[in-house]
């Protein structure tokens, strides 16, 4: 798989270009495609619900992050949080269409319910509890999270935060739909708590 198939390091691309010359962003991005060729080679054979997050999200996000701290160490971060917080914002606004839709928040609980357990549950690598689920309020925890393993054993958990501020951007502002987080694992949370309840 290459680097630009990803659509969150898409992101971060074009944050990299809008901030650095030509020349230096091609430098950076080089960097960037080796590292991530080299993250996938010393991850074989990971389980595909595994690999979905890591091959296209988290291994994107290092490899990007570990190639902008060898050029611009103080600067590396803030790119990473604007261009996740870009992304994010844009699938907000698509989830905020589809639930401003006529009998539409009711079933968009559903569907995060459904994709919920089937992407981020036991065999994608997460540790997951249900508390309500339910066409008025979805409530679970995460426990355990690959985003926050991977990082960490990667040698950069301070980046597992931009994850999860991508929640925020991508479902705080749904009309008609409150997203409740108090805590994060990737934060210093002992848990990743998701709360969505409808308003009214």
């Amino acid at each position: 798989m290459d680097l630009e198939k990803s659509k969150y390091a898409a992101a971060y691309q074009s944050e990299i270009e809008r901030q650095f010359t030509p020349q230096e962003a091609a430098l950076i991005w080089d960097q960037a495609r080796s590292g991530y060729q080299k993250l996938l080679a010393a991850y074989p054979g990971l389980p595909p619900k595994v690999a979905a997050h890591t091959d296209r999200v988290i291994f994107p996000a290092v490899a990007v992050y570990r190639a902008l701290r060898e050029s611009c160490p103080e600067r590396a971060m803030e790119i990473m949080e604007l261009g996740m917080a870009q992304r994010a914002a844009r699938v907000g606004k698509t989830y905020a269409r589809l639930v401003s839709l006529p009998g539409m928040k009711g079933v968009f609980l559903k569907i995060f319910s459904k994709g919920a357990k089937s992407g981020f549950g036991k065999q994608s690598g997460f540790g997951q509890e249900f508390l309500t689920d339910s066409s008025r309020e979805l409530a679970f925890n995460i426990t355990k999270c690959p985003y926050w393993d991977f990082c960490t054993a990667l040698g950069c958990p301070e980046l597992t935060h931009v994850f999860c501020k991508s929640d925020e951007y991508a479902y705080g502002s749904l009309p008609g739909i409150r997203f409740i987080r108090t805590q994060t694992l990737g934060t210093g949370g002992a848990l990743c708590d998701f709360r969505l309840e409808r308003e009214g």
